[in-house]
């Protein structure tokens, strides 16, 4: 921390010459004595008893490395110690040397010093890093994915997906040695390119993007890696707790991950103290025991620690922007294959360029972007002179609007190359910031109910939902429940004059026909399954309650029409939830999101339909119809709770059931005004199980005998049809 610190001084701050060069002569010397060796070097040592792998070097000819495996397992501590403290450590200091948790580990200060080398160097040499420019080609040594106890290496000129599934039977210790490289070596990667990004020289921006090709991939390995091993850095003591550190101050918020953790945190590489070394076999034994810590849980079911790494990665520079200008936009370019000749960028580190952008501008929801000024349209040129589908000529006069649609359809097509995981979410997310500037001139759609005809844009739309539906079909996906509620929300709005007939799709085909084994269609949604089916009932019920609130703002004379529809969806939506009630959190999200809706229709939809009752007086009473079976059905729910003691189902059954009564005096008003009250029977609200069982209001029936059940049974049928609101339009 303190190197990250210096180097934002010396960055700011005007030295004086003599300073200036005694700096970047002794701290040049200082990081290459601390971290840099050569391969001869490493092979005199043989501290490490396992196998190791050189790659992810850029010069085959070059010396210089980058031992990662050594730093971990205090290879070459002594001469570290002594590079950065000038002074030697004891022999016990340097036998205790350890992985200890929260007592940080020298490779902490391998990015704050490579950082406060480069801008002594920038500042000496008028911004040139020509003098330490060995360093973006160097080769990085890895553990091997391979536990052989064989102290000799494995040259391999670049990592590909087999090297994370080739240790998925080792030891969960071994794979956080792993996943603790690949992270190292990502912070190491994003500080070369925040270094070298920027400089002139156009074989070093080749060799930089080279890097981000590579740190694209290297952050997708470690994300599949975290999935099955728990890994928290600042727990294993490999990164400092610190948010930005880029020495222009970026727009991002820092992570909650960060900001939980004492920004007054310092690392003491004197008092690196543990029981065993990372370098004894024993050690493997020693990690393994943090698997027993409680570990904090995020909403979704996902362990905090699948993604809490990404919060301590070194931010990028705003210079990484620059690669979507100067380099050539290839949907179907190999990640994997060795340097690049050219200024190709691969898909994935599109998306992580996205990521970046959108993490920059500060966008935390799409619906939230804040309106693009003129200074920021460059960001979309730039995507359209590298695809070279406008010139520099004619870009200038396209409006905001040509801009936005042009540079969606060039990019969409990367969608079709993605599988169906995160990174096929931050481009679709990026899709959807870009089409969003398109909408700005637009009539707003939730205060109008319909926009004024817009061809490219409505098609963009429907390219978006239609891509989110494939997702949603793919029979091998990785996303999280949160990114599955995000595509089914694009996909129900791909229509979004008539996003109603998609929920219909959805309630009355896929939910209808999830768990039928005969059930074989080619349209099968796959990503639905009994820990997901919640999700999707979520969304459906989110989307009907914003239907039901533009409801009576719509332009269209089709309003009461589309009613009975939306009464339609909420009635069938809460009987697909009553027969998937056993699958987890099913009952208590038609709960509370079925209030949501009553209480939207209460105050939104019922002061309209009492203004034009008389005008459709039985296509109103046809749609009441179906929601009071949608309201009997959620007093059944209420009275379940009951039965199944259930505490997150009695929290919500009170607000449920004021909103119920609410709703029924509303509509008996409706109905008395009107002078047809008597078309309805509104009966007592029963208490019932999820069978149809009335049980007590106060205290659940445990204890009963066969007869008087078959008895219970027998009344409850009769009960439940008198309970039904009938009219005369339903018994013709």
């Amino acid at each position: 921390m303190a190197f990250d610190e210096l180097a934002n001084l010396v960055d700011s701050t005007k030295l004086h010459p003599q300073l200036q060069s005694w700096m970047a002569e002794n701290i040049a010397n200082s990081f290459a004595e601390a971290f840099l060796s050569s391969l001869s070097e490493i092979e005199s040592r043989k501290k490490g008893p396992y196998k190791r792998l050189l790659t992810l070097f850029q010069e085959k000819e070059s010396e210089v490395v980058l031992d990662i495996y050594g730093l971990l397992i205090g290879d070459n501590i002594q001469g570290i110690h002594s590079a950065l403290v000038q002074t030697p450590l004891t022999d016990n200091q340097e036998k205790s040397y350890s992985f200890r948790n929260l007592s940080g580990n020298v490779a902490c200060c391998l990015f704050p010093l490579f950082r406060f080398m480069q801008v002594c160097e920038k500042i000496n040499n008028c911004g040139s890093l020509a003098d330490i420019d060995a360093v973006i080609g160097c080769g990085i040594i890895l553990p091997s994915s391979h536990m052989d106890f064989e102290n000799e290496f494995e040259v391999r000129s670049d990592l590909t997906k087999t090297f994370v599934h080739n240790i998925t039977d080792q030891s969960e210790p071994y794979q956080v040695m792993i996943g603790s490289s690949l992270f190292l070596v990502c912070n190491w990667f994003r500080e070369l390119i925040n270094a070298f990004g920027s400089q002139k020289s156009s074989n070093l921006k080749l060799k930089s993007l080279n890097r981000l090709n590579q740190l694209a991939l290297i952050e997708d390995l470690l994300t599949n890696l975290s999935q099955r091993v728990l890994f928290d850095p600042i727990e294993l003591g490999i990164v400092t707790p610190i948010g930005n550190v880029c020495s222009v101050p970026t727009l991002s918020t820092q992570d909650p991950w960060k900001s939980s953790i004492d920004e007054n945190y310092q690392i003491s590489i004197g008092d690196s103290q543990a029981d065993q070394s990372f370098a004894d076999s024993s050690v493997l034994e020693h990690t393994n025991l943090k698997k027993s810590k409680p570990r904090k849980r995020v909403s979704g079911g996902n362990s905090a620690s699948v993604n809490s790494w990404k919060s301590y990665r070194r931010d990028m520079n705003p210079s990484v922007y620059d690669f979507v200008y100067e380099s050539v936009l290839i949907p179907n370019l190999e990640p994997y294959s060795e340097v690049f000749s050219e200024m190709n960028i691969s898909a994935n580190a599109l998306i992580l360029i996205m990521e970046e952008l959108r993490s920059y501008l500060d966008v935390d929801k799409v619906d939230n972007i804040p309106k693009i000024q003129i200074g920021d349209w460059s960001v979309l040129r730039g995507i359209l002179l590298s695809s070279k589908t406008a010139d520099s000529k004619s870009i200038h006069s396209f409006s905001l609007k040509v801009l936005s649609i042009r540079a969606f359809d060039y990019l969409f097509q990367f969608s079709q190359r993605f599988e169906a995981d995160s990174n096929s979410i931050l481009l679709i997310q990026f899709l959807q910031s870009i089409l969003y500037v398109s909408k700005v001139d637009l009539p707003n759609l939730e205060n109008n109910g319909t926009i004024t005809s817009n061809q490219p844009y409505e098609d963009s739309v429907r390219a978006l939902g239609k891509i989110s539906g494939n997702f949603l079909k793919s029979k091998e996906s990785s996303f999280q429940k949160t990114e599955i509620e995000f595509l089914i929300k694009l996909f129900i709005e791909s229509n979004y004059e008539q996003p109603h007939i998609v929920m219909g799709e959805l309630v009355n085909v896929v939910l209808a026909e999830y768990g039928d084994v005969e059930s074989n269609s080619e349209n099968d949604f796959h990503t639905l399954n009994n820990e997901t089916a919640s999700i999707y009932i979520k969304s459906i019920f989110v989307s009907l309650s914003t239907q039901f609130s533009i409801l009576p703002g719509r332009k269209n004379d089709d309003k009461i029409k589309v009613l009975y529809e939306l009464c339609r969806i909420f009635q069938m939506i809460l009987f697909q939830g009553k027969r998937l009630s056993d699958l987890k959190g099913v009952l208590t999200t038609c709960l509370r999101f079925g209030h949501h809706c009553i209480d939207i229709f209460t105050k939104k939809v019922l002061p309209y339909l009492e203004l034009v009752f008389m005008e459709h007086k039985e296509d109103i009473v046809t749609s009441l119809i179906c929601l009071q079976k949608a309201t009997r059905t959620l007093q059944i729910f209420c009275g379940h709770s009951k039965v199944v003691r259930d505490l997150r189902l009695t929290k919500i059954v009170p607000m449920v059931r004021r909103s119920l009564e609410a709703v029924i005096l509303r509509v008996k008003f409706l109905l008395k005004n009107n002078n047809i009250l008597s078309t309805f029977e509104i009966g007592v609200l029963k208490h019932r199980s999820i069978d149809g069982e009335e049980v007590s209001s106060q205290i659940p029936l445990i204890n009963s005998s066969p007869d008087e059940s078959h008895k219970r049974s027998h009344s409850s049928e009769s009960e439940s049809e008198s309970d039904a609101v009938s009219a005369d339009d339903e018994s013709s």
